[in-house]
This record gives C-alpha cells, structure tokens and sequence, in this order.
C-alpha cells in the first residue's frame, strides 16, 4: 500500500475542516463523491481511508462498499455523531468511528496509519491448530473455511495468533490494533471480541477458541486441532 491517507468528504465544509485539523505532515488525497474515492483506492490503494458520512443518504450501504475496496482501514468520521447510524458503518465493516471535533483527531488518526504500517512488515503465515493466518494475503481460514472478517477483526485475530496461549492484555490489544491512543476504549475490544467468536465458536455463548482471562484479557486457546461440535449437540 501506498502510504497515503485517501479522504472521502462530499462536503467543502468538511473538507475545509479536515485539511486543517490533520496538517501537513499527513500525505492525504480528498475525493469529493464516492464514485471518485472508489477509482482513487482501486488505482492506488491507501494505508487508510476517511470517510465523511453524516452528509450522504446511506452511510451505512456507502461504508459497505468501500469497505469492499482493498484490505486497508475504513475510518468513519462524524461532524455530527450519530451513535445509530455510526453502530452501522461498524456492522458493514468499518474499523472506527471518529468524531472531527474530538481534541486527539490527528493523534488517532496518526496511530491507526502506524499500525497499518506495522501490520504490512509483520510475519506472513501463521498457524495455530485448524487455524491459519495469511498476513501477507489477509486471508484467515478456520477448518478449511476461508473466514469473513473486518480489517480490524483480522488484526485482533492476528495479534492473538502470535503466540497461542498467552494471555493478550485488552490495553495490549487496543494499543496493537487501533493504536496507544486508544487503549482506554476497553469496549472496542469486547464488540469485537465478539463479532470473532460468531465466526469461530461452535457456540459462542461457550466460546473454546477465544478465551477471557478475567480482569486482563484474551488467549487464542488453539493448540491443536479442535473437532466440531455436532450441530445436534450444540
């Protein structure tokens, strides 16, 4: 990937707003309808993508295609914050919803470019049990079957895939996956943590694959190959 920011905002306001609060010191390219972002990401993909969508008819539809577009980060950013609509940017596949006005908007957005970066020169296979973990492909598969996962549910399983069995602190996980300045945001890492085990427990209210270590984490519990549970005896 290119290390450049592609920023979607259909708005001059926005843009104007934008230009300012991120500084010189981020290579970004503006896009003004999603037609346009989309040609721009296909033909020369970004290390992450901002998208204004308070203004657009269908955020959620708009985010889902964008999201479609290439394995880099989708984040969502709000002049007005709508939890409603933001909740289901995030259901389509965004990585993070961003208030403009919020006082560490470059500073986030900074830390989500590192990590990007990172993600793009960490070891390439890795394989855990009936687990395996494609980073230079980005492709997870369980069992055979390729998984479905978000950029950001891809980096979580990742950084869990490292080392099977120990205990992965949720501050750890935040810094890693979304960056240092997020590793207050415990409830990022529990809607995630989550939306991974209804991809990969037999039954998720039991999970057997992603384990909690009260008070301080999660551990990929794979070590071995793990038979499937009978959809009789679930």
């Amino acid at each position: 990937m290119k290390a450049y920011l592609l920023v979607y905002a259909p708005g001059v306001a926005a843009r104007t707003r934008l230009a300012a609060r991120l500084g010189a010191d981020i290579p970004v390219t503006f896009c003004t309808s999603l037609v346009e972002t989309i040609r721009q990401a296909v033909s020369a993909p970004p290390r992450a993508l901002l998208a204004v969508l308070d203004e657009v008819e269908d955020p959620a539809r708009e985010c889902e295609l964008l999201c479609a577009l290439g394995d880099f980060a989708v984040i969502t950013v709000w002049q007005r914050l709508d939890p409603r609509r933001a909740a289901a940017c995030l259901d389509r596949g965004a990585d993070s919803v961003l208030p403009l006005d919020a006082p560490e908007f470059a500073r986030r957005v900074r830390a989500i470019l590192q990590r990007v970066h990172r993600d793009e020169s960490a070891p390439g296979l890795l394989v855990v049990g009936d687990l395996v973990v494609d980073r230079h492909a980005h492709v997870a598969r369980w069992r055979g079957r390729t998984l479905d996962l978000t950029p950001i549910e891809f980096a979580i399983l990742s950084v869990l895939a490292e080392q099977p069995g120990r205990v992965v602190s949720t501050r750890e996980l935040l810094a890693r996956v979304w960056g240092p300045a997020y590793v207050d945001d415990v409830h990022y890492i529990r809607l995630y943590i989550g939306y991974l085990r209804a991809k990969l427990e037999d039954d998720p209210r039991h999970p057997r694959v992603i384990r909690n270590q009260w008070g301080v984490g999660y551990r990929l519990a794979v070590t071995e190959p793990v038979p499937a549970v009978p959809a009789a005896a679930r």
